[in-house]
């Protein structure tokens, strides 16, 4: 029994489109570009199969992502991490609102911010694509 991750791509007509991991490793380390989806945003969903036997057996999760592209088709990190922010942004070492009474829920907002922003939801019509297309 063993865990393997699978890539799917979905694209704008509606399908998906499985990305060998041979492949999508080396444009997530920003390596290689994503040739064909330059300046684009898109939408990734990674699917993690247990597997018997080489066999995939079961889907325990899946979670979709979204990456921006540049110009020449590598996925813009940069931006994904200027979002993400600091944590020493949530230290109210210099903050002026220093109050116990006051809630500080900036780290909430960010959070928020960054899930709407490169995270989606997965529709249970997309799980079922990623689930014919495995089994």
């Amino acid at each position: 029994m063993g865990l393997t991750v699978a890539v799917y791509h979905f694209l704008a007509n509606n399908t998906i489109k499985r990305i060998p991991m041979t492949h999508w490793n080396p444009i997530s380390r920003g390596d290689t570009a994503y040739v064909g989806f330059e300046n684009q945003t898109i939408k990734i969903a990674y699917a993690y199969i247990e597997r018997m036997n080489r066999k995939p057996v079961y889907c325990a999760l899946t979670e979709g992502v979204i990456y921006r592209t540049d110009a020449e088709g590598f996925v813009d990190f940069y931006e994904k991490m200027h979002d993400a922010g600091s944590p020493l942004e949530d230290l109210p070492i210099f903050d002026e609102y220093n109050d116990p009474d006051v809630i500080n829920q900036r780290a909430m907002f960010r959070k928020k911010f960054y899930m709407n922003r490169h995270r989606w939801q997965l529709t249970p019509k997309d799980v079922q694509k990623i689930v014919e297309a495995v089994f």
